[in-house]
């Protein structure tokens, strides 16, 4: 029997950092060819560090994936079970140490429980008002696979982004239900919802299939884009949330897009004027699919049966989010692209922006339900 506590961490252990917490402490450090071995001054009980290993979210705990921002190794510190409690102690502290350097996490499986970091993950954020952007994440689904993306939801967002998860819910603004699990993922498999989220997710909403030409299911996130521009560790969690709610969720196509122009308070967004020059695609009309869009994303995903007529899986034009305008012009091919309705001056000087109309629908859409 040994005492383990796993860590998700999102930069790799090095030996260096095992090394200086141990000279800190009189402990010897002997290099095995898979592992190191921390020996505590008293030569008795060492303690064990496995790893770096190649991982990601679901490798861990729930609670140890959502602690860590974009985990992508594992690492095990592990002794004894009958180790004295001055060994445990030194365990602990190293585990905690080597997270905190990591940017990662820690878990006692004993305990059952984090030891790092304590509390919630924060963004540090200026106060007052500021300028940001908007950043959509889009999720198309056929009406069969909306049952698996309804049960999906809320695992996918606690184990890659809690912050995402809703703190409140309903039909309408403001939400009238506190967020518990069960009832939440029963509302989302047939009815139209909306919900408020935590920095720097602003919230979401879920769409089912509805009777139509060719109705999809939708889910959307809305992420504060300078927060996540800000912090490399924020896009990468972002990133990581995309391409596994596009498998996860068995999407057709997926798209995250970068509108600039906002202005963000205490978590609560507006759009200024330069907004109505920038607004993302809609993409849908109402609820029917039109085909793919002709203008280029930031990120996009394509699933059965776009992979085999596009490119399959993900498409990432920018290391970092970008506005439309900012992205190389990288578009699918016409055949199952809707034709763009690029915004107008109306007679009274503002900005109008129209959806697809039915006779700019994609010459060819496939069948969503192969």
């Amino acid at each position: 029997m040994s005492y383990d506590i796993t860590i998700a961490a999102h930069r790799a252990l090095t030996v260096d950092l095992v090394e200086a917490w141990a000279a800190e402490r009189s402990c010897s450090v002997r290099r095995e060819p898979d592992h190191l071995v921390v020996v505590p001054p008293s030569g008795k009980a060492p303690i064990e560090v496995w790893g770096p290993d190649p991982a990601e979210a679901d490798d861990f705990e729930e609670a140890l994936a959502a602690a860590c921002l974009a985990p992508r190794w594992m690492v095990e510190v592990t002794t004894t079970a009958t180790a004295p409690k001055a060994t445990i102690a030194m365990l602990r502290n190293l585990a905690r140490h080597l997270a905190e350097h990591t940017d990662g996490a820690a878990f006692d499986t004993r305990q059952d429980g984090l030891i790092w970091p304590r509390g919630v993950r924060k963004s540090t954020v200026a106060a007052g008002e500021r300028q940001t952007s908007m950043l959509t994440l889009d999720w198309f689904v056929a009406p069969s696979r909306w049952a698996r993306a309804a049960g999906e939801l809320v695992d996918l967002l606690a184990r890659l982004c809690p912050e995402a998860l809703p703190t409140r819910y309903g039909e309408w603004e403001p939400p009238p239900h506190r967020f518990d699990r069960e009832p939440f993922t029963r509302a989302v498999l047939d009815t139209e919802l909306l919900w408020r989220a935590t920095r720097p997710c602003f919230g979401g909403s879920a769409h089912p299939p509805h009777d139509g030409g060719r109705p999809v299911g939708r889910i959307t996130l809305n992420f504060d884009g300078g927060l996540i521009r800000a912090d490399d560790r924020w896009r990468d969690v972002v990133v990581d949330l995309f391409t596994a709610g596009a498998r996860r969720f068995g999407a057709f196509f997926a798209a995250a897009q970068d509108e600039p122009g906002q202005v963000v308070s205490r978590n609560s967004i507006w759009s200024t004027t330069g907004f109505l020059s920038q607004r993302a695609e809609h993409i849908l009309r109402g609820r029917d699919w039109q085909g793919l869009p002709p203008v280029p994303m930031w990120l996009s995903w394509y699933g059965d049966p776009y992979a085999s007529l596009v490119s399959p899986g993900l498409v990432r034009l920018s290391e970092d989010p970008r506005s439309r305008a900012d992205l190389p012009e990288v578009v699918p091919p016409a055949e199952p692209t809707y034709r763009h309705r690029p915004p107008f001056v109306d007679a009274h000087g503002s900005t109008v922006f129209e959806p697809a109309q039915p006779e700019d629908r994609a010459p060819h859409i496939p069948e969503l339900e192969s």
